[in-house]
């Protein structure tokens, strides 16, 4: 399944970072920021964010990541994107890496297919 191969590939903090970057450039700066106000590097942000979705993600939230993969054009970029605007929602990306401020929390079915534009450059 394309979830299983997201999470195997992004726990490697090089991948996940240039999977990020293949996304888009402002998603890549947005990910950026709120990984440096963890203290951590990007790669390692996004490693994180996914291990911990693959342990703690919802029936919900993994129906959400499907519907996003789904006929993409790309659908690994599409449910990595998806995976990191849940994590981005849930405010934080780890029980043991604290935020100096927190985001609201959303729920999956609050983050709709619609929202994500044109290939490249997605937003949550």
């Amino acid at each position: 399944m394309l979830i299983e191969e997201i999470v195997r590939s992004c726990v490697h903090e090089s991948v996940a970072r240039v999977a990020v970057a293949s996304i888009g450039s402002k998603f890549y700066a947005e990910i950026e920021e709120v990984a440096a106000s963890y203290g951590m590097t990007l790669g390692g942000f996004v490693a994180l964010s996914v291990q911990r979705f693959a342990r703690h993600g919802d029936e919900a939230e993994l129906r959400a990541v499907r519907l996003a993969m789904t006929g993409a054009q790309e659908p690994i970029l599409a449910g990595l994107h998806r995976i990191l605007c849940i994590m981005l929602a849930a405010g934080i990306p780890s029980d043991s890496v604290r935020r100096r401020e927190r985001r609201p929390r959303l729920r999956a079915a609050d983050i709709g297919r619609s929202e994500m534009t044109e290939r490249y450059d997605y937003a949550c």
